[in-house]
């Protein structure tokens, strides 16, 4: 407990956890509060001596459930410095069930939307600085919002499943939207997730950072479409280049074009689009991230162009294409050129048929009746976890035109015993072989291997 200071742990301006009681100030210079630091759902944890807290100018962020079940935290004071709160950070507080700390069903504390009860067409009132994250999120009898230009944040699932909501009008302060996904974890939905009734999406155009078109929320800048709904038109005249994570995910499409000028899609912008029928992506994507469309379970059409160099772990599964036993072929699933995963049950030696140019990251992970793999010369790049616990793995085909191997490619590979290399010793060390692959590393090469 050395590292503890009057109950709280710090790590260095951040401010991970407590065991505090009564009347707590955090200290001044504190940046973040983490998530349940105070609060949570483990009732061991939970301050539930707590009654009152003030925070400082000094914090930006206050985590999820950073308070959540302090069931007698009766008065917050919160600093004027906050850019982001997270989802049900003050849910469960007796602040939070005071009825009289409620306004025409939304609950703030000072500038901050914290939460909210409202239905029909609701104008957030003006002075307002941040909405939290999941703040309207089941108000399932809204039908529309309007956003004034004091508003500078809204958080992640801010409007999720507001399943009646159909016009969003947004002023001219937003300059962050949806921040706080974590890219490769949890499966955080879009700001609109589940809004399908959703069609109609204006940004001020006086706003500096974010405009709208085709129902389209772009960050102007960086070309990003941070958000959309299900009859959101994608722009063709060169405004958007990243579809950016969850940006469509839950949101009821039925259909879209992605234009030629579109070159990444990122972390599960269409997860869950569950009426998605058909996609077919322009020769200028190179990126599929991860989940990308993940849960599409209509989605039984897939055209990947031959100018994509990176997909994602999971980026098609659970989807109509990724179910069909006829799409599988001797228990792999290949789009096109590419090899997007094999199932666990996959038995003894494989080789990947020749003509594959990019094997998905994670695609023989787990596959631990595996024993011997052939990697054909038209793979360039092993990605990250390919054969992750591949635990009965003993020898592998690498020819030299691979160049890079991805980080934890062959992580608990630990009976791999030998590599067949096709290339030369002074080849092989030109690979650029990223961390955790000491399986490999450590097995017996065979340099200029020309096949049995």
């Amino acid at each position: 407990m050395q590292n503890w200071e009057d109950g709280v742990l710090y790590i260095g301006t951040y401010l991970i956890d407590a065991r505090v009681s009564g009347d707590y100030t955090i200290k001044d210079g504190t940046t973040l509060i983490a998530d349940q630091a105070f609060g949570g759902s483990d009732m061991s944890s939970i301050c539930v001596s707590l009654t009152s807290v003030t925070i400082p100018d000094s914090v930006t962020s206050i985590g999820n459930q950073a308070f959540h079940w302090c069931f007698n935290l009766t008065s917050i004071t919160i600093g004027d410095g906050i850019t982001f709160i997270g989802g049900f950070a003050f849910s469960g507080t007796a602040y939070y069930n005071n009825e009289q700390n409620w306004k025409d069903g939304v609950l703030c504390i000072g500038t901050y939307l914290i939460d909210a009860k409202v239905s029909g067409d609701y104008t957030i009132k003006d002075g307002t600085t941040l909405i939290a994250c999941c703040a309207f999120s089941f108000c399932d009898s809204l039908t529309s919002i309007v956003i004034p230009n004091s508003v500078t944040f809204i958080g992640y699932e801010a409007f999720a499943s507001c399943t009646g909501l159909a016009s969003v009008t947004i002023g001219d302060g937003v300059t962050s939207i949806g921040d706080g996904v974590v890219a490769d974890t949890g499966l955080v939905r879009g700001t609109f997730a589940d809004c399908e009734s959703l069609t109609s999406i204006v940004v001020s155009k006086e706003n500096k950072v974010y405009h709208s078109s085709g129902n389209c929320i772009i960050e102007t800048a960086s070309k990003t479409l941070v958000a959309g709904c299900k009859t959101s038109v994608i722009p063709d005249d060169g405004s958007v280049t990243f579809i950016g994570s969850v940006a469509f995910s839950c949101c009821g499409l039925t259909s879209i074009t992605i234009p030629d000028t579109v070159t990444s899609i990122g972390n599960m912008a269409f997860y869950d689009c569950a009426s998605l029928t058909s996609i077919e992506l322009p020769d200028s994507v190179t990126s599929i991230g991860y989940a990308a469309f993940n849960s599409c379970a209509g989605l039984s059409r897939i055209v990947i162009p031959d100018s994509v160099t990176f997909i994602g772990n999971i980026a098609f599964s659970g989807t109509a294409y990724y179910n069909n036993e006829q799409n599988w072929e001797d228990d792999v699933l290949y789009i096109g050129t590419y090899l997007i995963g094999a199932k666990y049950n996959l038995v003894g030696d494989y080789t990947i048929k020749d003509g594959t140019t990019l094997i998905a990251d994670w695609a023989f992970a787990y596959c631990d009746s595996l024993t011997s793999i052939a990697i054909p010369d038209s793979i360039t790049a092993i990605g990250e976890h390919t054969f992750y616990d591949c635990n009965n793995l003993t020898s592998i085909v690498i020819p030299d035109s691979v160049t890079s191997i991805g980080e934890y490619a062959f992580y608990y590979c630990d009976q791999l015993e030998t590599v067949y290399y096709t290339g030369t010793q002074e080849q092989w060390e030109q690979i650029a072989i990223d961390m955790e692959n000491d399986a490999l590393l450590n097995a017996n090469i065979v340099y200029n291997y020309q096949g049995e």
